[in-house]
């Protein structure tokens, strides 16, 4: 069996969903010798892959390309096995398997691009069906996809997200803007609806005027734009290096996830590695992976916000650092690779 990676993800702006392939692709690559198929484009300058055997391949580009070009390639390669890891596969190839991470755009809040979400609510389904196994990052996400798509929980598999090795490794430095150390609340994610940025940043303004709020994540073609709120104390980057990022986690008096919906939620994690106080939306998939490690608000709950963001200064910082490195650890001692085999065994 020869695995060939559907590199579409390598020419896209890299959100949580990429970096998830970017990280199981490095995993697999210590393990089994993996093909990246990409089309004939430039490719995004972000990614750290430990071994770049890629080929680029066919005359279209984007989903043409991932439909057409994609297929034809793999028709001629008999013992191919396509790995999908970003939600979208070609929808006539049967010896493949797909990641999905979420299920947000069966949902009826206006989050997406309605082309976008159309797109997603015709493929994905027909997809689901005929892959082999479909891999999900979450306990949370594989109960959804049970309940929407009728698919029996065997062939469901949950494989989580981890931290990046570059975050792991990288030297604390600070950004390139101001931002004064142990000053400031933070929040991490692509610029959508779904995320709930706007909803903090009016509790910052009307509530907390002088406190100071860094966002760090850029607007996504897929998602709608969403409200941003005007004030000198918050502060938005759009990209930050894996060094800055560190930082920011490190030097934050808490991390602040408000989010609507999630698959899982990788600044969690990002945030307890780095011993950030947490405080998140009290919704199932977060309370699935922080468990006992973060503070949870009710969403759209602006008394509840506010008491709770209060209290983020007096956290006991030593016990959130031993409940936090134990949760940590859970996920990123998980043998991914080991539980990904045995889905393509099957």
């Amino acid at each position: 069996m020869v695995f060939f990676v559907n590199g579409r993800f390598l020419t896209q702006h890299p959100t949580g969903v990429q970096f998830f392939a970017q990280e199981i692709c490095n995993e697999l690559q210590a393990t089994k010798p993996i093909n990246f198929l990409t089309q004939k484009t430039t490719l995004n300058n972000h990614y750290q892959l430990a071994n770049k055997n890629i080929k680029q391949i066919g005359i279209f580009k984007g989903h043409l390309w991932e439909q057409i070009s994609l297929p034809w390639f793999l028709f001629w390669q008999k013992k191919g096995f396509l790995l999908n890891f970003c939600n979208t596969a070609p929808l006539f190839i049967k010896n493949q398997l797909v990641t999905v991470h979420d299920l947000a755009f069966m949902r009826k809040e206006k989050w997406f691009n309605p082309v976008f979400k159309m797109a997603y609510q015709f493929l994905i389904p027909s997809i689901l069906k005929k892959s082999k196994v479909v891999p999900t990052v979450s306990e949370t996400i594989k109960k959804e996809m049970e309940a929407y798509f009728k698919l029996p929980s065997t062939k469901i598999s949950v494989i989580s997200n981890k931290i990046s090795a570059a975050l792991i490794s990288a030297t604390a430095t600070p950004p390139n803007f101001p931002v004064v150390k142990n000053d400031f609340y933070l929040m991490v994610g692509s610029d959508n609806p779904r995320k709930n940025f706007a909803w903090v940043e009016k509790q910052f303004t009307a509530h907390f005027p002088t406190k100071t709020l860094v966002i760090v994540g850029s607007n996504h073609q897929s998602f709608l734009v969403t409200e941003k709120i005007n004030s000198n104390h918050i502060l938005r980057i759009s990209t930050a290096s894996a060094n800055e990022l560190a930082w920011l986690y490190q030097n934050a008096i808490a991390f602040i996830n408000p989010s609507f919906y999630e698959g899982f939620g990788i600044p969690n994690i990002e945030a307890m590695y780095f011993n950030c106080p947490i405080l998140c939306a009290n919704i199932p998939v977060f309370r699935e992976v922080c468990e006992e490690v973060a503070v949870y608000f009710e969403l759209n709950n602006s008394t509840d916000f506010i008491e709770k963001l209060n209290a983020m200064e007096k956290i006991d910082k030593p016990q959130f650092a031993l409940l936090a490195k134990k949760r940590v650890a859970f996920y990123q001692n998980k043998n991914n690779v080991e539980t990904f085999l045995k889905l393509v065994e099957k």
